[in-house]
Formats: C-alpha cells, sequence, structure tokens
C-alpha cells in the first residue's frame, strides 16, 4: 500500500497543540503569575506558530512510504531514501507518532496522524497481526520482556 501525507490531517492537530499550550501558558501565567502578556508577546509567537509544523513535517512526515507484506520503503525530505524488511523489525509503537526500529540500526520515527486513517489502520493492523510479540511498553520501543 502507498501511503500519502496529508497537510490537512496534520496541521491542524499541529498548530491546534500550540494554541491550546499558548492559551494555557497564557492563563497560567495571567492568573497564577499575574503577568499578563502583552499584544506584541502574543504576536511574537506567530514564529514559532509557522515554524514548528514545517520542522516537523520535515522530521516526522515520510515524503514517501510503501508498505508491503515483506518490506518497508520509506523516504523522507533531508533522509533520503531507505528499505527495511519487517522480517528484521525489533520493535514498534505509538499509534500516533509510530516508532520502527529495525535490527540494522534504523529507527523511524512517523507522524500517522498525518495519513488517512485507512492507511494508519492498515499499517496498525499489520504490525498487530504478523508482530504482536514486537510491540513496545513505551515511547523507547523496548519490548515487553525485555
Amino acid at each position: 500500500m502507498t501511503f500519502k501525507p496529508s497537510p490537512w490531517l496534520f496541521l491542524p492537530r499541529v498548530v491546534g497543540g500550540l494554541i491550546i499550550v499558548g492559551v494555557l501558558g497564557y492563563l497560567w501565567q495571567g492568573f497564577v503569575g499575574h503577568l499578563w502578556w502583552s499584544p506584541r508577546y502574543v504576536l511574537s509567537l506567530a514564529i514559532p506558530t509557522l515554524l514548528l509544523p514545517c520542522v516537523l513535517w520535515v522530521w516526522l512526515v515520510p515524503q514517501a512510504m510503501e508498505v508491503s507484506d515483506a518490506t518497508l520503503h520509506i523516504k523522507f525530505i533531508l533522509r533520503g531514501a531507505r528499505k527495511a524488511e519487517w522480517s528484521t523489525l525489533e520493535s514498534w509503537g505509538n499509534e500516533e507518532v509510530m516508532r520502527l526500529q529495525f535490527a540494522h540500526g534504523a529507527i523511524f520515527e512517523i507522524a500517522l496522524f498525518a495519513f488517512p486513517r485507512v492507511q494508519r489502520r492498515h499499517l496498525i493492523g499489520l504490525l498487530q497481526s504478523r508482530y504482536p510479540d514486537r510491540k513496545a511498553k513505551g515511547w523507547f520501543a523496548r519490548r515487553r520482556g525485555h
């Protein structure tokens, strides 16, 4: 299956998260610290709000990804194309930002929420059905029992 990322799935999640964190920070500093942000300070937050989604897109969203029963072909914008055999998968985990760790040292972190639900379910279903014993307990991709 060929995976096609969508910025329209990615951007609301990332920008929405930034806005929520910004509003909570504003209210916390205002009510608890009695330091209300100036309009210029609030406007200055536009810079990271615009830059962070671009950085995360380049870092976590593959430009091209092909998943077959035997292999994963993946290409990130800055890291080039890589191929990994599913048989060498050591661990996988986290269904939002998927971390795939392979025996040859390749580790891929993929923002699955940038892909349509059908594609996400396909990858997660493949991993759950074929490699349930390699599901990581947490973010650092340690398999259960190790």
